[in-house]
């Protein structure tokens, strides 16, 4: 198998030879076709937080709690928050994301560093190992929703084609309605949630728009390159909600982590288990990916 390597670019800045070795870190970063916002915390080994759209705002606690013994980097993705791209000509895989990603740490360090990932954001992860097998140590992938990885794979491609077709044709609430039958995720009408547990179109508006038209359409033909994953020098971990049931992130990412024969933690709460339960999703994200 193949995968597609944005990250060789000869123009790429020269990393930094030391974490805090510098003077302080600029809040954007020009990588190819992009400029990226991002944020640091603390000081020691780094940490990156990743979200798809998730990025500053949302991981601001958890980056917080994660800060007092590690340097803790969240940014926004291109085309969301304060990240901004330079033309609608391009295709938002996770390959495209962890090019910008791989720019944007070169400004910060050269030294293999340490990742968590949720959703859409653990998928930039792993495609990250796979186009550059010495760049990160620990990769906690949370719930990438790999539907590639599922027998059913073709059925909710073409359902999620049609959520993308929703949110072209109807708007973003007729999509994400669809959206969360599709991924058996719950509303706040099923009654049945945790009433800590943010609503999409609440979280991630304003960039709700741009994910389920540009991020999405990708998601379900995104398959990762397992010899790569085996090659890299990269200790691959994998976590589900312990509240997730049988929904299609914790279903694909079970089925991920079995072709690759790799174990599956359990996270405190749901697919948002991060939002919902910071402390105690912390503490765990602690101890997986100690200093």
């Amino acid at each position: 198998m193949t995968t597609t390597n944005h990250l060789e670019d000869t123009t790429m800045p020269q990393p930094r030879t030391a974490l805090g070795s510098h003077a302080p870190i600029p809040p954007t970063h020009d990588a190819p076709g992009a400029t990226l916002y991002y944020e640091t915390r603390g000081s020691g080994p780094l940490l990156a937080l990743l979200g798809t759209p998730d990025g500053t705002e949302t991981y601001a606690e958890l980056a917080e709690l994660l800060a007092s013994k590690r340097t803790v980097l969240t940014y926004d993705p291109r085309g969301t928050g304060r990240s901004t791209s330079q033309s609608d000509n391009y295709d938002d895989t996770p390959e495209l994301r962890a090019s910008d990603l791989h720019h944007l740490l070169a400004t910060v360090t050269d030294e293999p560093i340490d990742l968590f990932g949720s959703s859409g954001g653990a998928m930039t992860g792993l495609a990250l190992v796979t186009a550059n097998r010495r760049r990160v140590r620990r990769l906690v992938a949370h719930e990438p929703p790999v539907i590639t990885a599922l027998p059913d794979a073709a059925e909710i491609r073409t359902r999620i084609d049609e959520v993308v077709t929703t949110a072209h044709t109807a708007g973003a609430p007729a999509a994400w309605a669809r959206f969360l039958t599709v991924t058996g995720m719950p509303t706040s009408a099923d009654g049945n949630d945790d009433p800590r547990d943010p609503q999409p179109d609440e979280n991630i508006d304003p960039d709700g728009d741009y994910f389920l038209t540009r991020m999405l359409p990708h998601t379900p033909r995104y398959y990762p390159d397992l010899q790569a994953l085996w090659a890299a020098d990269t200790q691959v971990l994998f976590g589900v909600g312990a509240d997730s049931g049988d929904q299609l992130p914790r279903r694909a990412t079970t089925a991920l982590a079995a072709r690759l024969h790799n174990h599956v933690t359990e996270f405190p709460g749901g697919h948002l288990g991060y939002l919902t339960h910071p402390d105690e999703f912390g503490a765990l994200l602690d101890r997986l990916i100690p200093t």
